[in-house]
Formats: C-alpha cells, sequence, structure tokens
C-alpha cells in the first residue's frame, strides 16, 4: 500500500480525532465523500511545506515507555502529531478506556510544542496477545488556523517491541505520584486526616476513579516507598510530565498546606522534588512564594510563647485581631488598610493552625 494510501486511511479511522483538534474542514469532507477520494484529492493539492523528518526516541521504566517525537528545529507553529498501534498489519491495537478512542484503538494525538511532542505509555493500557515485536504509525500534520485546512507532513512507521501482556491497575500506575504525596502527608510522623481526604479527593476526581479504585486507594496510601523525595519525584515526572512542573508542585504544596499547618519537613520534601524536575535553585525562592509555601512561626505571629495553652492562644488571638482589624482604623490610607488586612489574614491562620495541632493531640 503506497503512503498516501495508508495515510487516508488512517486518518479515514481516526476522523474524530483530527475534528477534536479543531480541523473542522476535514470533518466536514469527510461527511461529503469517500474519506480516501476527499484525502487523496486534498493531498494532490502542491503545498509549500516541505515533507519533515521526525525523531522518535523510547525510554522505558518497570511499567511502560516514554515515547519522544522531535521535528527539526524551526519546523514552525501548527503541527500535529497522531500516533497509533498495530497489533498486526493494518489492524489497530486495542487499549484500556484511559488510552483508547472511541472504538477501543490505542490513539493519542496532540500539538507539538517547541518541536518536541511527549506520550507515555503504560504496558498494561495496551492489549495485545504476547510479547514481541508490533508496529507505530506515526503520522505528522500542519493545521493553517487562517484557512482552517492541513497539509500532509508525512507517514512513518517504527518497530514497537512490548513485553509480555499484564492486566491493567490504575492504582499501580498512579503508584509513584501516591507514594511522592504520601512522603507530604506523613512529613510530620503520621497521616494527617485532612491531607489524606484532599488527596483522596484530588486523585479521584482527576483520573476519575472508579469506587473500586477508591476502596483500594487506603491499602496503596498505606503502603508507601522507602525511596527519598528526588528519586519519587524523578519517577512521577517521568510518567505524569502532562502535569506540568507547576501542576505537580502545586499538587504537592495543596496537600501541605490543607490542614493549616505548613512544617519546614514538608517545605523540604516539595523543594527537594522541585529540583528533581529541573527546577533551577535559583528559581526556588520565586516558585516557593507563587505556590505560598511561606514558612512562618504560629505562636510568634500571636506573640505567646510555644508552651501556651489553648487558653492563652485564645486570648492572644483576640487580642491581635481587635489590634490589627482594619474596622477598627476608621478613615486611613489605602495602604495601612491593605497592611492591617494582611496583618489580620495572617493573625487567623497562626490561629486556624494551632486549632488543628490542639485538636490532634486531643486538647
Amino acid at each position: 500500500m503506497s503512503s498516501l494510501a495508508e495515510w487516508a486511511c488512517v486518518f479515514a479511522k481516526k476522523q474524530e480525532v483530527l475534528a477534536m483538534i479543531g480541523i473542522a474542514q476535514l470533518a466536514v469532507g469527510l461527511l461529503c465523500c469517500k474519506a480516501g477520494e476527499w484525502l487523496a484529492a486534498k493531498l494532490g493539492q502542491q503545498s509549500d511545506i516541505p515533507e519533515v523528518k521526525p525523531t522518535v526516541r523510547y525510554q522505558d521504566d518497570d511499567a511502560g515507555r516514554r515515547i519522544h517525537i522531535a521535528l527539526p528545529r524551526g519546523s514552525g507553529d501548527g503541527n500535529y502529531a497522531t500516533v497509533i498501534l498495530n497489533s498486526s498489519p493494518g489492524v489497530c491495537m486495542k487499549a484500556v478506556r484511559e488510552y483508547a478512542d472511541d472504538e477501543g484503538d490505542f490513539v493519542q494525538t496532540g500539538a507539538f510544542v517547541n518541536d518536541e511532542f511527549l506520550i507515555y505509555v503504560p504496558f498494561s493500557a495496551l492489549i495485545y496477545p504476547r510479547a514481541g515485536e508490533y508496529g507505530l504509525r506515526l503520522v505528522v500534520s500542519r493545521l493553517d488556523s487562517a484557512t482552517v485546512t492541513f497539509a500532509h507532513l508525512g507517514l512513518w512507521t517504527y518497530e514497537f517491541s512490548l513485553p509480555a501482556p499484564s492486566r491493567w491497575d490504575k492504582l499501580a500506575h498512579l503508584a509513584p505520584l501516591i507514594d511522592l504525596c504520601m512522603m507530604v502527608v506523613r512529613a510530620g510522623g503520621g497521616a494527617v486526616p485532612e491531607k489524606v481526604r484532599h488527596l483522596k479527593s484530588w486523585l479521584s476526581e482527576r483520573f476519575e476513579l472508579t469506587t473500586p479504585e477508591i476502596a483500594g486507594l487506603r491499602d496503596v496510601m498505606k503502603k508507601g516507598r522507602s525511596d527519598d523525595a528526588s528519586s519519587l519525584a524523578e519517577r512521577t515526572w517521568f510518567r505524569f510530565f502532562t502535569l506540568q512542573a507547576g501542576g505537580l508542585l502545586g499538587l504537592l504544596a495543596s496537600i501541605a498546606k490543607s490542614d493549616g499547618d505548613l512544617t519546614a519537613a514538608e517545605l523540604s520534601i516539595i523543594r527537594e522534588s522541585a529540583l528533581s524536575i529541573a527546577i533551577p535553585e535559583s528559581d526556588w525562592p520565586s516558585v516557593s512564594e507563587q505556590l505560598g509555601l511561606v514558612l512562618d512561626d504560629p505562636w510568634q505571629t500571636l506573640g505567646v510563647h510555644h508552651g501556651a495553652s489553648p487558653t492563652e492562644i485564645k486570648a492572644a488571638y483576640r487580642r491581635r485581631m481587635q489590634e490589627f482589624h482594619p474596622d477598627h482604623y476608621g478613615r486611613v490610607p489605602k495602604e495601612f488598610e491593605e497592611l492591617a488586612t494582611r496583618l489580620t489574614i495572617n493573625v487567623q491562620r497562626a490561629y486556624d493552625r494551632l486549632k488543628v495541632r490542639f485538636a490532634a493531640a486531643g486538647m
């Protein structure tokens, strides 16, 4: 089969994928006439865009493979990749719901960013009969947003070796991410309930966990690993780079702050994780500030000693609120009002943190 015919066949099957990335003209054309004929006609038109030769690299961890596709530098904007796996020549490989299209076939599509396209494929998410060599089909196209038309840049086929099939287990796939988060949850020596609930809620919503998976999440969270934060962060980043650095660090920060009590141990874990996923150390101060990771002393904020009783702390809280509350200042310049508001917020946060500590201690 010719390259043109293969490309037409692939895109005839994957019309809904291209429609999702905004190639409206392709969708209309597929509805109006035979896909192969329409695509052949479109591709027969002369294009001033030369065919490009992508570079494809594989990198495996213990559960899957990262596929890194790079175009020559300066290839321009608007380039899209569609990756399809074949279980046999001309037959698309099936996959679990999280990695399949509406027909159950493995397909991943998306835009190149800085001439690069990355995906991670868990081996257990693929459905195939045995270990061996399979095929990876890559199609690269370019979208012209002004005319809503696309140009064919090429189709390539690569070998794709797979280990013996295994059963898909979403929680096992999420294990590095869960373990890293649990390091923050347990940073104070025990699992703080507020932090556990926050993590469960985030995982359930983000990864659409089923009821049985949510039930099994408790056991996964209990296990934990002996890896250090750097190793776990690197393993997590390898699989879940689509979270982006800000998303991963934002998750860790939100867990740390979910009980209103940010500790030095939690801050250390998040900092170590940030440096492990290529955040320069010189950028850490600004990153930590953006994440709201400001470590302060709640006792000092309230003006009490560390051995103060709940009664003493409550009295100090009331004094501070009366002292700083902006309502007590009447007409003052705006900058003074803003300062009073910030101080009031700090006092409230400090009091909330100490209340959580006392509640956990049964006081």
